[in-house]
């Protein structure tokens, strides 16, 4: 079968943009997963690269989540995106910005995967997660 997942990460804590790339690949192991160290440079490739879904933290340099999920929705993206964060003040402005959905980072192992889910195309299968001993 093709791969039809398309999934970016812009998180610019490499430890946290490592356990998110396990969690993803470890979930949609077929899914091409595109990495960014800060949100201007995903947004300078999201400008000519389709994803099925944002993945991206709220605070980075450059450019944050917030403003680069606000970048997308003014230039007419659809993509959903999922904006993660370790503290909740930051929810109001997420949404404010057009996210789709935020995760606390704490609950990003059991939370993640389905988010994603929720948004990825028809042919896009998620594995059962793996059962933490």
């Amino acid at each position: 079968m093709p791969n039809c997942t398309h999934i970016a990460l812009a998180e610019d804590n490499p430890d946290m943009r490592y356990m998110c790339r396990w969690i993803l690949k470890d979930a949609f192991p077929d899914a091409e997963l595109m990495e960014f160290e800060d949100g201007r440079a995903a947004w300078e490739h999201l400008q000519s690269h389709s994803v099925d879904v944002l993945v991206t933290d709220h605070g980075m340099p450059h450019m944050n989540g917030a403003d680069l999920t606000r970048m997308l929705r003014a230039h007419g993206h659809q993509t959903p995106v999922i904006m993660i964060s370790s503290s909740v003040v930051n929810i109001r402005e997420a949404m404010e910005a057009g996210v789709s959905e935020f995760l606390e980072k704490d609950h990003l192992l059991d939370r993640l995967p389905a988010a994603v889910e929720r948004f990825l195309p028809k042919c896009a299968h998620v594995n059962e997660p793996h059962e933490q001993v």
